[in-house]
């Protein structure tokens, strides 16, 4: 699971960096959402 949270934080850095510095994203606000949601569970659970 540590490795998964990691690999959920650098995608959430990078799709956000894509976001808001270069304004051309590379997955849907949902796809996004999901990412996130993701990490929050495994954060609240380990």
């Amino acid at each position: 699971m540590i490795n998964r949270a990691i690999e959920l934080r650098r995608l959430i850095e990078k799709h956000n960096y894509h976001y808001y510095i270069l304004d051309d994203p590379l997955i849907s606000d949902g796809e996004w959402d999901s990412l996130f949601k993701e990490l929050e569970s495994i954060e609240t659970n380990y």
